[in-house]
């Protein structure tokens, strides 16, 4: 299974389309900060699943949760914007989050920057900014989960 993981769109769905047509993925996440290019997304990739949690920048969401539990494979994950856990600060909180609800992967942006803790039980993972052309990719087969860094061509 191959996931494209994005954050930070802010506006820049054909950013995203290119990112879509460079990968062709199988699942598509979007951790907030421009939501509605992630459900635009999803419309113009029908067949691709699409998750999708608002950001700090995503106003007049109401009744949107913050984050989500979901399942990649047999893997439950948590995405999430980031900023309810002060990111840009420490990621103790966002750690401490994923190992009480048990997740293996806590999906999160916010900060801009690509970020990768792997561990054994848990392991962090941001793409980076979409506006500026990063995303991440993570493949499962099975047990085996591998992370990596990507940014569009100018």
């Amino acid at each position: 299974m191959k996931i494209l993981v994005v954050s930070d769109s802010h506006k820049k769905l054909n950013t995203l389309a290119r990112m879509v047509e460079a990968e062709r993925p199988d699942v598509m996440i979007h951790c907030g900060d421009h939501l509605r290019d992630g459900e635009e997304l999803a419309k113009l990739f029908p067949d691709t699943p699409c998750s999708v949690v608002p950001g700090n920048c995503d106003f007049f969401t109401h009744g949107r949760p913050d984050e989500l539990v979901t399942y990649l494979g047999r893997h439950p994950v948590l995405l999430t914007h980031g900023h309810k856990y002060q990111v840009k600060r420490t990621y103790d909180r966002l750690r401490e989050r994923g190992l009480a609800i048990g997740v293996k992967i806590a999906f999160f942006g916010h900060t801009h920057r690509p970020y990768l803790e792997e561990g054994e039980s848990l392991s962090l993972f941001n793409p980076g900014a979409a506006e500026d052309g990063r995303y991440g990719l993570v493949e499962i087969d099975g047990d085996r989960i591998s992370f990596s860094h990507k940014s569009l061509d100018p």
